[in-house]
């Protein structure tokens, strides 16, 4: 087995704290001081671990994509199908543990954080990779680009709303976007979304589609 040095722990656990904080204060309320009174640290303690507020907060964003990449990961390893494994990157975004308006606020809090705009796109491009690595298995190539920006264009839209809307239910949203995948991307089985006879509201305002930056080069 191997041994993780204590030094990581306890930057986890910091690196943990810090996240629960921001859901429950937001990025301006997350001060050192609560950050280690909810750790059951001193703040000699966390400023040791963390240079600044800023690299707190770029931990706490990259945690708070970690969530999401677990719950896609873990869906993931049950897919069978290119239909299952995009369903799987969809539905880890919409992890019940990730749709709380809480979460959804503090991601869009961290987007316009100038100082942290470099996080995001690196977090953003491997999500677009993923979602272009299924395409690729189920449409022609050239419309790939475009379905994968679409499909970012609906989580936009939706996480938007649950930002500031409690009301919007996880299911509307999984059972609107399944409808606009199987429009965008005609191969989908929507079978695979496993969603019912659940269906969503109607007249949903999104948010400004994507567009793939022009000189961007994405891994």
């Amino acid at each position: 087995m191997v041994r993780v040095p204590i030094k990581t722990i306890r930057r986890n656990e910091l690196q943990k704290a810090a996240y629960e904080v921001a859901l429950k204060f937001g990025c301006r309320g997350a001060t050192i001081e609560k950050i280690a009174q909810h750790a059951g640290v001193s703040k000699g303690i966390v400023h040791h671990y963390f240079d600044s507020k800023h690299q707190l907060l770029e931990y706490v964003t990259r945690y708070a994509h970690a969530v999401i990449g677990k719950g896609v990961t873990q869906r993931l390893k049950r897919a069978k199908t290119p239909s299952d494994r995009l369903w799987a990157i969809v539905e880890g975004n919409f992890a019940q543990e990730i749709h709380t308006p809480e979460y959804f606020r503090l991601w869009f809090e961290t987007i316009h954080e100038k100082s942290l705009a470099y996080v995001h796109q690196i977090l953003e491009q491997r999500t677009v990779s993923n979602l272009k690595f299924v395409l690729k298995q189920m449409m022609v190539p050239e419309k790939v680009d475009s379905a994968a920006y679409a499909i970012m264009n609906i989580y936009d839209g939706f996480w938007a709303l649950a930002s500031t809307d409690p009301s919007l239910k996880r299911e509307t949203a999984l059972a609107m976007i399944a409808e606009y995948i199987k429009e965008v991307v005609p191969s989908f089985d929507i079978a695979a979304a496993n969603l019912g006879d659940i269906q969503g509201d109607r007249g949903v305002v999104l948010a400004k589609p994507r567009s793939p930056p022009p000189e961007t080069i994405r891994s």
